[in-house]
């Protein structure tokens, strides 16, 4: 009886296991819908070179690739952007690959973190950005 209960014991023991391993992990469980819809820059914090974007400056993403900001002076920007583990590549220009790449430190639906690399102004940069129901 002694053994039997060992055993039930070790195998229930190994199933918990395996399943905390084979669950998703909290940062696998957003998409590229997670992006989608309207964005505030909240926090601009700078590396190296010129940044354009300010606090109260607003990204979209839309759902169809397509990407539009605007923000301080009348500044606006139109483009297409597309997503891949955990990297956002933003591109102005059909033929050039990528203008920005934003690496995703942390997302949920209603925040995001990224380092920012600006090929257009030789720059990086880290964004904070809030969901914004506008």
């Amino acid at each position: 009886m002694k053994e039997k209960l060992k055993k039930a014991l070790l195998t229930l023991t190994l199933l918990a296991v395996t399943l905390q391993f084979s669950s998703c992990s909290t940062d696998d469980w957003w998409t590229a819908e997670t992006l989608e819809g309207r964005w505030r820059i909240v926090e601009v914090g700078f590396g190296y070179g010129d940044c354009p974007y300010r606090p109260g400056d607003r990204w979209e993403f839309y759902g169809n690739g397509e990407f539009h900001s605007w923000g301080f002076n009348g500044f606006e920007e139109y483009g297409v952007w597309d997503v891949s583990n955990r990297t956002i590549y933003i591109s102005f220009d059909a033929y050039e690959p990528s203008a920005i790449t934003c690496y995703l430190r942390s997302i949920d639906d209603q925040y995001v973190a990224m380092d920012v690399d600006d090929y257009s102004f030789d720059s990086r940069y880290t964004l904070r950005m809030v969901r914004d129901g506008w």
